[in-house]
């Protein structure tokens, strides 16, 4: 769900753009980012997640974390989700705000 919310949202894209510069490949990051966020949202360890996927460690999942993953960032996220999920709503449903 949460990649599926981030391909029609693209949270991860503006966070990208927020750095300067980086060296790690765009499509690389996002998946770093989409784990990482899926990390701290399930409460599971980086290792655990790194588990199965060949290429990231949890070294790797630490430093995006600290790169890009701020207090910020996340409110960012959370308000552009949930102000995607509103305006998508059927208002003959759930009625007006």
């Amino acid at each position: 769900i949460l990649k599926e919310a981030d391909l029609r949202v693209g949270f991860t894209k503006e966070l990208i753009n927020t750095v300067d510069k980086t060296s790690i490949p765009q499509g690389i990051l996002q998946q770093r980012l989409l784990l990482c966020l899926f990390s701290m949202a399930t409460n599971t360890e980086f290792k655990k997640v790194c588990a199965g996927i060949e290429g990231i460690k949890e070294a790797d999942l630490s430093y995006v974390k600290k790169r890009f993953l701020t207090v910020e960032s996340l409110r960012h996220i959370i308000a552009k989700l949930v102000n995607s999920t509103l305006s998508i709503r059927n208002k003959d449903i759930w009625g007006e705000v």
